[in-house]
């Protein structure tokens, strides 16, 4: 229980709890914190989201890549229920939030570990200690078990990989029974705190966006766009697998289809980092004057989406309090509306023609809504900001100098400069030794396709 405390100039940390239901009478408790009220509403929601959505792509898996016809019968169920639009997850639907705050004179640094054998995280609040102890803890453990499940079917007929989907389903039980864990204790270290509002952008693995949080001071807004990839790389992947059932199986066979889903799978490794350091330096962050929320899709992906519900959007200023909860409607307009569709064309639809069609949603929502969010921009860059412990890369020269010093021997090393590096293909060549030699040997002649630039932020792609 948090008490309510009345001191001036305090630093308050709220907390929310509520309930996600779904499916079959399904019901999952949700806690998530936050420096406001509003903060900690939001973070429940993005919990939610990741949280259902693995579910969801576990169902996708067995439905279209281990021919579960259970699996099958359950994401036509997820479509056909209209859930909540506000959460825009497929059959889920989340009940109001109940909210309670306490508050520290302490103004600093806090430090908390979610778990006793979990690694230590420090923040600039103690509501994004919370979420980055609890991420860290509970995230890195789930991936690798997903990851070594999947491995191990890879030679695996279809009509055998459900029960060896097994360890899947036990892993998810396991991170949502991590997630709701009694959170710990915070620590606090007194230190100044940034105040300038702040943009920090999630770097994908081709260099570009991938997801955006917004704070007031980059350690906040880091952490925030930390929470928003979770989401948004999940929404990538149910995209990825519903195409892949929906689009490369009639046009070239089930075998393709089966390839691009194993491949779209292996995205699952890049969830999160395995540290907190390699996490904060897949951001690019940059001060912001504050404005309207802006979207220019570029990407083939964000074009061939219904753009015009983000590109058309009001053009007034958007304040920093508000600019989360902006997106998230946004970007949710690409997911009920989408539904409503396929769930009136549902009806009567059986056998294969169901499938092809609830993949297709799941293509759709999943493939338009991460584009949404990755494609948005929010008032005026300013000066691109370099977070504590990441690497400098507001201008080339820098990142030549720190390639030129990094230690083949050194992976992880390796990792936080090149943010790019987040599937099992990619990372192959930086654990075997074979990466960094062939990158300092080219350091001096990389040619410009080679560099990405994001908010001020040089990327450097490894080779193909």
């Amino acid at each position: 229980m948090l008490f309510l405390l009345s001191i001036a100039g305090a630093t308050e940390l709220h907390t929310c709890e509520a309930t996600a239901k779904g499916p079959a009478g399904t019901a999952l408790a949700v806690r998530a914190f936050g420096g406001s009220e509003a903060e900690a509403r939001r973070s429940v929601r993005q919990s939610a989201r990741f949280l259902v959505d693995q579910r969801l792509l576990l169902d996708a898996t067995l439905a279209w890549w281990a021919d579960d016809p259970e699996a099958r019968d359950r994401l036509a169920g997820t479509v056909s229920f209209a859930g909540s639009a506000d959460l825009a997850a497929p059959g889920w639907s989340l009940s109001p939030a109940t909210c309670a705050h306490a508050a520290t004179p302490m103004e600093g640094r806090w430090t908390a570990s979610w778990t006793k054998e979990g690694p230590e995280v420090h923040r600039a609040h103690p509501a994004d200690a919370l979420e980055a102890s609890r991420r860290r803890a509970c995230v890195s453990g789930y991936q690798i078990q997903v990851m070594q499940a999947l491995k191990a079917l890879a030679d695996v007929p279809a009509e055998g990989r459900a029960a060896g989907l097994e360890p899947w389903r036990s892993a998810i039980g396991q991170l949502e029974a991590c997630w709701s864990s009694t959170p710990p204790d915070t620590v606090p270290e007194e230190r100044p705190v940034d105040a300038t509002p702040t943009q920090c952008t999630a770097l994908a693995h081709n260099g570009g966006r991938l997801a955006v949080g917004y704070g007031a001071g980059a350690e906040r807004a880091a952490e925030d766009a930390l929470k928003q990839s979770l989401l948004v790389r999940t929404r990538r992947l149910l995209g990825r697998v519903g195409r892949a059932h929906a689009i490369v199986g009639p046009q070239d066979g089930e075998a393709a289809a089966d390839a691009k889903i194993l491949e779209a799978l292996g995205r699952i490794a890049g969830l999160t980092g395995p540290s907190d350091t390699v996490d904060r330096a897949r951001l690019a962050c940059t001060a912001v004057t504050p404005g309207p929320l802006r979207w220019k899709p570029t990407e083939s992906e964000a074009v061939t989406c219904n753009n015009m519900s983000w590109t058309e959007r009001p053009t007034t200023p958007v304040a920093l309090a508000d600019a989360g909860g902006f997106l998230d409607g946004t970007c949710a307009l690409q997911v009920d509306p989408t539904l409503q569709i396929v769930r009136f064309s549902l009806r009567g639809a059986t056998g294969d023609k169901r499938d092809r069609m609830v993949s297709s949603a799941y293509m759709i929502t999943g493939t338009c809504e991460s584009a949404c969010y990755a494609n948005a921009t929010w008032g005026t860059p300013g000066k691109p900001v370099v977070l504590e412990g990441a690497p400098d890369r507001t201008d080339k020269r820098a990142v030549l100098a720190e390639l030129r010093a990094l230690d083949a021997a050194n992976p992880m090393a390796g990792l936080a400069f090149m943010p790019t590096l987040q599937d099992p293909e990619s990372l192959a060549g930086l654990f075997d030794g074979t990466l960094v030699p062939a990158l300092q040997a080219e350091a001096s002649r990389l040619p410009a396709e080679r560099w990405r630039q994001v908010d001020g932020h040089w990327i450097l792609l490894p080779p193909e």
